[in-house]
């Protein structure tokens, strides 16, 4: 995977995104896990919706903090045609 601080590749990013888990905090402050089960899906309707999301991630930690942001988003959006799903 990306060695030299360049961006990451979209294949590298959904990579990194299948079966990751956050914890989220809804919007009635209700905390819940939860887990992205389509990464392609999850990138797609990330980036349709916030399309510099990812677009200058060089590492796991950044793409994953960047997810977290698109997460509750993904899933107020677009329901289970986000990608994800609490658990």
């Amino acid at each position: 995977m990306n060695q030299d601080n360049t961006t990451l590749s979209k294949a590298e990013i959904i990579a990194i995104l299948q079966g990751s888990e956050f914890i989220i905090y809804l919007h009635n402050g209700e905390k819940r896990l939860g887990h992205i089960i389509d990464a392609g899906k999850f990138y797609e309707r990330t980036v349709k919706y916030f399309p510099d999301r990812f677009k200058d991630c060089t590492n796991i930690p950044q793409v994953m903090a960047e997810a977290s942001l698109g997460f509750e988003g993904a899933l107020n959006l677009t329901g289970e045609d986000g990608g994800v799903e609490l658990d």
